[in-house]
């Protein structure tokens, strides 16, 4: 009897195969070109469709975010130069809490397969995209505006099918979470690159992809993601409040978002409105989080200073801890706590210098997405374990976003600059 990753092949047939094996010459050649912004695409597009499944050695998502960050690697150390970026304790602290949890994991496979993981995604990623010209940032943050609109859409039309039930939204997703999770997390990427995407073709597939992803979001009564999404894209809103041009085209926007979410309203079933009203009450609280968090913290207490090893929260509860902060305490100790926090505070910190360092209108529309990204992130590891997970795309993208506030020479070109900015809202057309 095979694994189920060999029944998997087994079952995929010569055709699919072969599609396999151009993706991975692709790679390669991504590699040899040493085009990190393409292999960062595939690591983002392999994240956001996997999920956060169990790091097993059968498991396709796995494999997938295996070569992304071996291949980013690779492109670093022998196309490249190895430089060391500037900023390290934010990857100092995701790093450390896989190292940490490795150390302390158990014989289970695929709790060392997780932290092994994670150091990897959390090193791969500022090494590879460390000391790259604006152009690299800009081909990464295309990609990840791509990969929103295509996550939105594939779930948006898995919407009309569910107006009827009085249920959580999952999309195609295997959980309704972690749907909104990446949703979410993506909503602001689609904001951003609506306003400031290099290309024309790229700041309409924005624009719908932020209509689809808010929309699915509305009607997915996921609170968590919900949340998320709206801090996140809040930065950027009151951004565009500064232009008149950007207001214009944001109003349009949500005026589009509007008018179809009535559309849906009203072709929902009197269960489906009841459930998300309900949803999106303030009476709802927090579903029992409470009792788990004083569970979790019983739990830690025990050892509160030594970890038991990355993915151990998962084995105390049959559901996580609900919390970011308290799962890493469990998982990596206090030592990996305190790293843990102070790489997410380092965060906040390096976006007040910059904000106060740079005024070039290029640099501010960037710190912006960073913001909101950074406090819709802080949103979700309050009442949700995604900070704790081994290399889903929330952490894929906040460690990205670190690397683009912590290289001096990238803001650097950016506050230098004195001609009409590559990117920015003043390079939106005016509305017919």
């Amino acid at each position: 009897m095979g694994t189920p990753f060999l029944d998997a092949f087994q079952q995929l047939g010569p055709a699919a195969l072969m599609v396999l094996g151009l993706v991975g010459l692709l790679l390669v050649y991504f590699m040899l070109t040493n085009r990190v912004a393409g292999l960062f695409f595939v690591l983002v597009l392999g994240a956001a469709f996997v999920g956060s499944a169990v790091s097993g050695i059968d498991s396709f998502a796995t494999i997938a975010r295996w070569i992304a960050t071996l291949l980013l690697f690779l492109s670093v150390v022998f196309m490249d130069r190895l430089v060391i970026p500037q900023g390290p304790l934010l990857f100092l602290g995701y790093a450390s809490f896989g190292f940490i949890g490795l150390f302390f994991a158990n014989s289970d496979s695929w709790q060392i397969q997780r932290g092994v993981l994670l150091i990897a995604v959390a090193a791969a990623i500022p090494l590879a995209l460390s000391n790259r010209p604006w152009r690299t940032y800009m081909q990464a943050l295309s990609g990840v505006i791509v990969i929103a609109t295509i996550f939105a859409a594939h779930n948006f039309v898995s919407l009309p099918a569910h107006l009827g039930e009085a249920s959580r939204l999952s999309g195609y997703a295997k959980a309704a979470p972690w749907f909104a999770m990446v949703l979410g997390g993506l909503l602001p990427f689609s904001l951003w690159g609506f306003w400031n995407a290099p290309r024309q073709w790229l700041r309409l597939l924005s624009g719908a992809g932020f209509l689809m992803g808010a929309i699915t979001l509305g009607f997915s009564a996921q609170r968590a993601g919900t949340i998320a999404g709206l801090i996140g894209i809040a930065p950027l809103l009151f951004l565009a409040l500064k232009g008149r041009r950007t207001v214009v085209w944001t109003v349009l926007l949500v005026v589009m978002v509007s008018l179809i979410g009535m559309i849906y309203f009203r072709e929902s079933s009197s269960q489906r409105v009841a459930f998300l009203l309900s949803r999106y009450n303030r009476t709802e609280g927090l579903s029992n989080r409470e009792a788990i968090w004083d569970l979790a913290i019983s739990e830690i207490g025990k050892s509160p200073l030594i970890g038991r090893g990355t993915g151990a929260a998962e084995t105390v509860f049959s559901s996580s801890f609900h919390n970011t902060w308290l799962e890493v305490w469990y998982n990596a100790g206090l030592p990996g706590l305190v790293l843990f926090i102070a790489a997410q505070f380092y965060f906040f910190y390096r976006i007040y210098v910059l904000s106060r360092t740079f005024r070039n209108p290029a640099a501010r529309p960037v710190l912006a997405l960073v913001l909101g990204y950074m406090l819709g992130f802080f949103a979700l590891c309050t009442v949700e374990s995604v900070g704790a997970g081994a290399s889903n795309i929330n952490i894929v993208l906040y460690i990205f976003l670190g690397v683009l506030i912590s290289q001096k020479n990238l803001l650097g070109s950016l506050g230098a600059m004195t001609e009409t900015p590559a990117v920015g809202p003043d390079r939106l057309p005016e509305p017919s």
